[in-house]
Parts: C-alpha cells; structure tokens; sequence
C-alpha cells in the first residue's frame, strides 16, 4: 500500500532528513512571509539599523567618510541602506533548519545553532563593507556584486557552514 511503502522510506535517514528539511524550510517560508515580515517589521528594522552600526564601524577601519544614520550609510558619494531582506535572518534561519533537519543528538545540535548564526552576521557584515566600497568606486560593480555575486556567495557559506558543522560536530563523535 502507499502508506506501507512510504513509511518504508522514511526509514531510510537521507529520506528522512530531506522530507524533515523541505517542511522546515517551507515553515520558514510561511513564517517568514506570513508573520515575520508583515508583523514584526519593527524588529526587523532594528536588525538593520543593528548591522548599519557594525557596517559602519568596520569601515571607519578603511576610510573616515564614512557616515551613517539609522539603516543608512555613506561613504563619500554613494549611499545605501541596509533593508531587513539583507540582515541574513533568513539566511540563519535556512541554517539552522538544515541543522535542527539533520539526524543528530542535541550536543551535536548546539554548537551549529549558536555559531552558524553568529558566522553567517560576521560574513553579512562583511558582504556589505565589501558592497559599499564597491558602490563609491562602481555603481555598475556594486550592482553585479549585490544581485548576482553576493547572492550566490550567501548559498555557498550556508551550505559550506553546515557541511563544516557535519564534520566537526557530528562525524567526529
């Protein structure tokens, strides 16, 4: 019957964690969309304003024209705002349901739930030093670096964060 068999494949653990991250990241999405984004906009808002802040202070290491205010930053002539599309919250939250996905124990778990996130904000921060100073020196730089590049960079650092989290946290024990 179509239970027995796909009962069957669940037992299989790649089945499993497929199955497990496709309705994790669909619940994402639902939440994302649907809540996150239309109710707590606030909070969002003041993620980006967080990130500006250390955007910000990492460039004042490289160049004192840099101003910012609130989710905006320029530098000399170029000027841009970190939107909460670009806070990397949806990034943290693909890896941490690849995490939470996988078949491992919850001392596995831990450390890919506290460091993923904290690794995926240390690179976004950088993302967008590396985007502004591409703005002031190239619009039509920045503009291939923020749509194509730093896009496919971000899916790139997700999987590879996971991967390393598989090797040093769970094949390891």
């Amino acid at each position: 019957s179509l239970l027995q068999r796909t009962r069957e494949r669940f037992r299989d653990p790649a089945t499993r964690f497929a199955a497990t991250l496709v309705a994790y990241l669909a619940l994402i999405g639902v939440l994302f969309n649907g809540v996150i984004l239309r109710y707590q906009r606030d909070l969002l808002m003041q993620a980006a304003e967080a990130t500006a802040g250390l955007v910000y202070l990492l460039m004042r290491v490289f160049s004192d024209e840099v101003e910012w205010q609130g989710a905006a930053i320029t530098v000399g002539h170029f000027s841009g705002s970190v939107i909460p599309e670009c806070v990397g919250t949806l990034e943290i939250l693909i890896f941490l349901a690849a995490v939470l996905a996988y078949p491992a124990t919850w001392r596995q778990r831990v450390p890919g739930l506290l460091l993923g996130p904290v690794l995926i904000v240390a690179f976004n921060v950088v993302r967008l030093v590396c985007l502004m100073f591409m703005g002031y020196y190239s619009f039509v730089a920045f503009e291939f670096l923020h749509v194509y590049l730093w896009q496919t960079t971000l899916i790139v650092l997700i999987v590879a964060l996971w991967l390393v989290w598989l090797r040093v946290f769970v094949r390891s024990t």
